[in-house]
């Protein structure tokens, strides 16, 4: 399992060279485990969101979101699990937050800022995932 994580890791840290080189200047790395935790309950948010509204995407983001929590598995060392729990369910629910505010929001202004976020912060995770 090292060397999975070890591979995981050297993809990701070239994954960042592409999308964002700031990170591999960065003096701390990043929380692997902070990062794939937040994707995996943002993708979960999404995926139930879309049950919800009865998107047939719901089937491709519940792929995302399990390539996702296996990648958070394989980052996650012994110990770590609840605290990786907290972190995916603390971004489930503020996707799914941003998601109803986007979707039944009354104020057009605030709605507009959620799906702004709510997609931003999901092609950040989508970024991560080689499909």
């Amino acid at each position: 399992m090292g060397g999975l994580r070890t591979s995981l890791f050297v993809i990701l840290i070239g994954l960042g060279a592409v999308t964002r080189p700031a990170v591999l200047f960065a003096q701390t790395p990043p929380d692997l485990i902070a990062v794939m935790a937040s994707c995996t309950g943002r993708l979960s948010a999404l995926m139930e969101y879309q049950w919800l509204v009865q998107d047939p995407a719901s089937e491709d983001t519940k792929i995302k979101r399990d390539e996702m929590a296996a990648l958070l598995q394989a980052v996650t060392p012994p110990g770590e699990d609840v605290r990786a729990m907290a972190l995916r369910l603390d971004a489930k629910q503020s996707q799914a937050a941003l998601l109803q505010a986007a979707r039944f929001g009354t104020d057009h202004a605030r709605s507009g800022w959620a799906r702004q976020r709510a997609t931003h912060l999901l092609g950040t995770c989508a970024a991560l995932l080689v499909s």
